[in-house]
């Protein structure tokens, strides 16, 4: 919820990003299976008061002349829930974009999106991955750039929890004029500090 491409020193100019989250975590054990199962719920909203901000990489398709230099309030809505139960989890988010022009000459713009997300461990060090996740960067139209991306993926931990190595096929498709850009993706990540 940081906002990518909106990131700028306080002044008195530009407000701070205002976040409140609300987070709930409890386990439970179920006698069927003998094991715990963790579940997380978060809910989040977040509120600013942009002054000539440029928001026009978070939002592809819209009015950059407009979007790269916003001014108004942008409110955001976030849930998110994650749910463990031994070598399996799953983990979700849906978050919604109000964005509000100061002017009346520009409309205002929603925007949402999703994803879902299995992980599994199939051997100590190996963790198989599958996510479905989408975008609609402006819901009151359909074009190229509403996207849908399948991803499967492997994982493989090298000094668990800390170090990995992420190898993912994702297959792309917008819901108008599609193109061949699905890509392999291959990660290396690796904590410095242990979490």
């Amino acid at each position: 919820m940081e906002g990518n491409g909106a990131n700028m020193g306080f002044s008195f100019k530009n407000a701070p990003l205002l976040v409140s989250r609300l987070a709930w975590k409890s386990t439970v054990y179920l006698p069927v299976i003998s094991k715990p199962m963790s579940f997380t719920m978060q809910f989040a909203y977040a509120w600013r008061n942009n002054k000539k901000i440029n928001l026009s990489r978070q939002f592809p398709g819209c009015n950059k002349s407009f979007f790269s230099k916003f001014s108004g309030i942008d409110h955001r809505f976030n849930v998110v829930f994650h749910s463990k139960i031994g070598k399996l989890s799953l983990v979700g988010e849906y978050i919604k974009t109000k964005l509000l022009p100061d002017t009346n000459h520009y409309q205002k713009l929603f925007a949402d999106g999703w994803y879902m997300q299995f992980d599994y461990f199939m051997f100590t060090k190996w963790q198989f991955c599958l996510k479905y996740e989408l975008f609609n960067p402006n819901t009151e139209i359909i074009n190229k750039h509403d996207v849908q991306w399948f991803t499967t993926g492997l994982n493989y931990y090298f000094n668990h929890p800390d170090g990995r190595i992420m190898l993912n096929y994702v297959h792309k498709m917008e819901k108008q004029f599609p193109v061949k850009n699905n890509i392999i993706v291959i990660q290396l990540q690796y904590f410095l500090f242990s979490r």
